[in-house]
């Protein structure tokens, strides 16, 4: 089982498989069998055997590092629309007035056309591992994406190949099944939940509380880029739940709501449309909404000021 290729379309003869099936959700997983003799193709999910036995994580979230479709996971993707008008977008900076570095720095802006782009968000689509029996130093393992697909969504297709990919990146196969869940259950997957936060400054219990236990270096972040939104004037402080537990943001308006990832090198996001559509959004559909509903800026730089100007214009 060697390292195979991406998938650029659904293989042959799958989407009549999975229309036959009953059930209106599918996941993507694959049961193996891990030995010694294998083993070292899971190393990269930090899967070992040790003494006779099988070290590994209940969920996984593939390295960057591991595929194309991995990395689209971790990171997102930004896609140039050649195909589409320019248009007109701010740019920030900061430069010594005159070229007299004995000077303070000062701010400056400028317009540019420019392509516009095709957002995908970050998914932190994990492999969920069980283990289903153990003899000797032979183990029976079942890997499973923890994100459930519905044959009824628009996009389902494009969702299927992401998750084939991901799945063919890190694991080498895959199957794609009938999962049958209850009202409840799937409610949970169309819409997400925020909870409230309390405004004010964070300290180091705040955000083991709201984020769990970070690194100072992390805590100091957190802390960084709360208290800069905060700065902002929201309306209110939001925090992620479920499938956006490491987001956190404010809300400035019923058009204007701003997401930041606690994860180090991740973009804050702004979005400009209403509020309670965003809300009902899925993480998978999230990621795929157009640049002129959302504005992608990067921890670089005069990043305040970009995000100031987004949320003030």
């Amino acid at each position: 089982m060697g390292k195979k290729k991406n998938y650029n379309k659904i293989p042959k003869g799958l989407l009549e498989k999975i229309s036959n099936m009953e059930s209106r959700y599918v996941r993507v997983g694959k049961r193996l069998v891990i030995n010694k003799e294998n083993i070292e193709q899971f190393e990269k999910l930090g899967i070992k055997i040790v003494n006779e036995k099988l070290i590994y994580s209940n969920n996984i979230l593939p390295l960057a590092e591991n595929g194309r479709y991995s990395k689209y996971n971790c990171e997102g993707r930004i896609i140039k629309r050649k195909d589409l008008p320019l248009v007109q977008k701010c740019f920030w900076g900061e430069c010594y007035p005159y070229g007299n570095s004995n000077s303070s720095m000062v701010s400056y802006s400028y317009t540019k056309s420019v392509c516009q782009v095709q957002e995908w968000m970050p998914q932190f689509i994990k492999i969920v591992v069980k283990v289903e029996s153990e003899v000797g130093d032979t183990f029976t393992v079942v890997f499973e994406l923890d994100e459930v697909l519905s044959k009824d969504d628009i996009d389902f297709d494009k969702e299927l190949l992401f998750a084939i990919n991901l799945m063919q990146e890190n694991i080498g196969l895959f199957e794609v099944y009938s999962h049958n869940i209850g009202p409840s259950e799937a409610v949970k997957i169309e819409y997400v939940e925020w909870e409230l936060l309390p405004p004010g400054e964070v300290d180091d219990i705040f955000i083991e509380h709201y984020f769990g236990k970070k690194s100072k270096e992390q805590q100091r972040e957190i802390q960084e880029r709360y208290n800069f939104i905060n700065s902002l004037g929201p309306k209110s402080l939001i925090k992620g739940m479920n499938y956006f537990s490491k987001y956190f943001g404010a809300k400035f308006s019923d058009d204007i709501v701003v997401l930041e990832n606690i994860e180090s090198g991740n973009a804050i996001y702004v979005f400009h449309q209403e509020w309670k559509e965003l809300s009902k959004m899925s993480r998978t559909k999230l990621r795929k909404i157009r640049s002129d509903n959302v504005t992608r800026i990067v921890h670089k730089g005069n990043w305040k000021s970009a995000l100031e100007y987004e949320v003030r214009k």
